[in-house]
């Protein structure tokens, strides 16, 4: 078994996780094959298919396996032959662990989070919205990298904390070269796709943050940020959380009313804003110094 740390967790794996950190400590989760059947699954979308039970949830993706989360400890993978490992490690490392994650009863956000100051900031966002994009460039500017695309906020003091998850960035070829990085000379994350893992040596956070503010990124002809009530906020969270990708099973299955007071409570403690603004990769480190002034100002 090879050991990892990744979300303040202990991580006991057969296959080897090359995106997280390499650490001896004991095993929180334990990610072991075997075979999964018996389960009923109902399609999410295109080539996934989900489903509750009482042994746990089951995820299933065409032409990859089936995976078997198990009480927010165990993971069993039931990989197709030949399976590319890339593929395998893009699932168990994506949605597999936000499953084990929830079932831990953290609040799991489909967003990408840095520190600033020492303080989280995070962009909620679905795919292609940019929030891994943006969030890197923040992190370029010298702030450490929380999350990217599973953000993670521990709910159990008065103040929301983002957890540290592994240290990589998933992005689009056109993102790197606004970022001014190579995607040649990066790896990619699945045979079929062209997005890139873009590891980081430095500038990833070790300790959680307090949660303080966050944007949804949304789609505008003009540069705006604007904050949003309390209703608003709320419905933006609901929106964005990672659960609600696997349907209304998940949310039913674990407590709905606990994820809603997850995220009230996290409505009250934080400030959150739409970020609209136009999707011209070409302006992005322009968008990148607006959100650095906003955030010096809010924090005065």
């Amino acid at each position: 078994m090879f050991s990892y740390t990744a979300y303040g967790l202990g991580i006991h794996s057969f296959l080897p996780l090359p995106e997280l950190v390499c650490k001896e400590k004991t095993a929180d989760i334990v990610v072991r094959p075997g075979r999964v059947n018996g389960v009923a699954l109902e399609p999410v979308d295109k080539g996934r298919r989900f489903g509750v039970s009482s042994e746990g949830a089951c995820y299933s993706f065409e032409g990859v396996g089936t995976f078997m989360v198990r009480g927010g400890h165990e993971v069993v993978v039931d990989s197709i032959p030949g399976t590319d490992k890339r593929a395998l490690r893009l699932c168990l490392l994506g949605p597999v662990l936000a499953l084990i994650l929830h079932q831990r009863r953290q609040l799991i956000l489909h967003a990408s989070a840095v520190s600033v100051g020492g303080k989280a900031v995070v962009f909620l966002g679905g795919q292609g919205w940019g929030k891994s994009t943006i969030a890197a460039a923040l992190h370029l500017r010298g702030h450490d990298m929380l999350a990217d695309d599973i953000t993670t906020i521990q709910m159990d003091s008065a103040c929301p904390m983002v957890v540290p998850a592994f240290p990589q960035f998933k992005l689009w070829p056109d993102s790197l070269l606004a970022l001014g990085a190579t995607p040649e000379t990066l790896p990619v994350l699945h045979p079929d796709l062209h997005k890139r893992g873009f590891h980081l040596v430095s500038g990833f956070a070790r300790n959680p943050a307090p949660l303080k503010h966050i944007y949804v990124l949304a789609a505008g002809r003009n540069l705006q940020i604007q904050s949003l009530s309390s209703q608003e906020a709320f419905v933006e969270l609901i929106r964005h959380s990672y659960a609600a990708r696997f349907g209304s099973q998940l949310l039913h299955a674990t407590g709905i009313a606990t994820h809603f007071r997850q995220c009230a409570h996290l409505v009250q403690n934080t400030r959150v804003y739409r970020f609209g603004r136009p999707a011209s990769l070409s302006v992005l480190h322009e968008h990148a110094s607006i959100l650095l002034k906003d955030l010096s100002r809010d924090s005065q």
